[in-house]
This record gives C-alpha cells, sequence and structure tokens, in this order.
C-alpha cells in the first residue's frame, strides 16, 4: 500500500518535470512519503522525505523546502483527499532510514500547514 502512495507522488511529481526544481537549483529528489496513519490518535501528520546530495548545513534552505511543500507535498494531499494537521518537509545529503540517527548525514526539517490554500510555516 505504501509503495502504491509513493508512486502516486512520484508521478505527481514526475507530470510536473521529473524532479522536483527548487529555487536554489540544487538535485533532489523525493526518497519516501509517510502518510499518516488510519488511527484516531495523535496529529495527523504527511512527512515528504527527500534526498538533496548538495544539501548546505543550517540555514539556506528555507525557500527549497517551502517550494517543495507547494510544489509536490499540498498537491500530493489534496489529490489524497487528506485532512492533515501538519505537513513535514525534510532534506537529507543521503537517503536514511525514517527515524534513525546518523549524526554524519546533514538533515533539515520544517513543519508546514495548509492556511488559506497554501503552505505556511508551523514551526516545531
Amino acid at each position: 500500500m505504501r509503495a502504491l502512495l509513493l508512486g502516486a507522488v512520484l508521478l505527481l511529481t514526475a507530470a510536473a518535470g521529473a524532479a522536483p526544481r527548487v529555487p536554489s537549483g540544487q538535485p533532489v529528489s523525493l526518497q519516501e512519503v509517510i502518510w499518516p496513519g488510519s488511527g484516531g490518535g495523535g496529529q495527523k501528520i504527511a512527512r515528504f522525505r527527500f534526498v538533496a546530495p548538495d544539501l548546505r548545513k543550517g540555514a539556506g534552505n528555507e525557500n527549497d523546502m517551502k517550494a517543495l511543500c507547494e510544489a509536490v507535498a499540498r498537491p500530493a494531499v489534496a489529490q489524497k483527499g487528506l485532512k492533515v494537521d501538519q505537513i513535514v518537509i525534510s532534506l537529507a545529503r543521503k537517503a536514511v532510514p525514517f527515524g534513525e540517527q546518523h549524526p554524519d548525514v546533514p538533515q533539515v526539517f520544517e513543519a508546514y500547514v495548509i492556511d488559506d490554500g497554501r503552505c505556511a510555516l508551523a514551526g516545531f
């Protein structure tokens, strides 16, 4: 099931131009999407995990992350017809399994809410 959902997002991304384009011009590819579970408890968070081999450490990734929320995540959530509390966009220099710590791999995260049909920072 998860593979089918990821496939749908990849198709959306491919339709928009093969790989998502970001303002910095760095190469970015979708690693995976983790949709909220069907359970009734907790916050409903859709996680869009991207790999960016040229990721800059620290600040300077905000515009890229917002662009990924707008161009990939928000349309995918809308197409799925889901009501989510947050969309989390993450960029990592290389693919790492979800939830595992890899101090040698730079990663950045940002949380968004859909506000008036647009991605707005939610903050952690």
